[in-house]
Order: C-alpha cells, then sequence, then structure tokens
C-alpha cells in the first residue's frame, strides 16, 4: 500500500505498516555536492591476493572433486538397487504369470464341471 492510500475499514488489519523515513532534503543536497571519498588503496599486495584467491580455487576444486566422487558412488548404489528392483519384479512377473495360467486351467475345469452338471440335471428330468 503506498502512503498516500488509506487502508479500508472492510479488511481485517494484519499487518503494521512501518514507512520508510524519507530523507531530509538539506542532508540529501550535501551530500550530493561532496565529492565521494576515493577506493581505498588494497591492504595486500596484488600478489599475495592473488596466491590466496588461488589456494582458495584449489580448495574449491580440491572439494568439487571429493563431491563428484560421492555423487558417482551414490550413482553406482541407485544403480545396484535398480537392478535388483528388476530382477524381482521379473520374479513376480514370473510368478503372476504361472499363477495365471493355474487359474485359467482351473476355470476351464469348473466350466466342465458346471457344463457336466446341467447335462445331468437334464437327463434326470427327462427320466
Amino acid at each position: 500500500m503506498r502512503d498516500t492510500e488509506t487502508p479500508r475499514a472492510d479488511l481485517p488489519r494484519t499487518a503494521e505498516i512501518i514507512t520508510f523515513p524519507r530523507r531530509d532534503p538539506a542532508i540529501a543536497e550535501s551530500s550530493a555536492r561532496s565529492p565521494r571519498p576515493a577506493a581505498t588503496p588494497p591492504a595486500e599486495p596484488p600478489a599475495e591476493r592473488l596466491a590466496r584467491a588461488l589456494k582458495a580455487l584449489d580448495a574449491a576444486l580440491l572439494a568439487q572433486r571429493q563431491a563428484v566422487i560421492g555423487w558417482r558412488s551414490a550413482i553406482a548404489d541407485l544403480r545396484g538397487s535398480v537392478g535388483g528392483l528388476g530382477g524381482t519384479m521379473r520374479s513376480y512377473s514370473d510368478t503372476l504369470e504361472e499363477l495365471g495360467g493355474r487359474v485359467e486351467a482351473v476355470a476351464y475345469r469348473a466350466r466342465r464341471l458346471e457344463l457336466l452338471a446341467k447335462t445331468a440335471e437334464h437327463l434326470a428330468r427327462e427320466r
């Protein structure tokens, strides 16, 4: 909400709005006129800064290499787990296929027995 808007009375107030203090125009004008201080010279010679930066880069590269080694190890573990899961799923699939064949054979026998029972019932009624 802008500071020119008024809060709506029909909305519950859920937060207190704190307006940012405005800058005093006199201070803003004086800071605009005063020149900015020059950048402070580095406290250490450039060669030492470069050596420190290279040392930090070497440490970062070493940490990255170790992270990649850990990542590759985790991927290898995952590959083994997924391979094991695939073998287990194939085994379950084979078992279900075998069970399906048995169920079909039992269903076929049940239909034959049902037909035989209906035939026997029909013959018994005819006598």
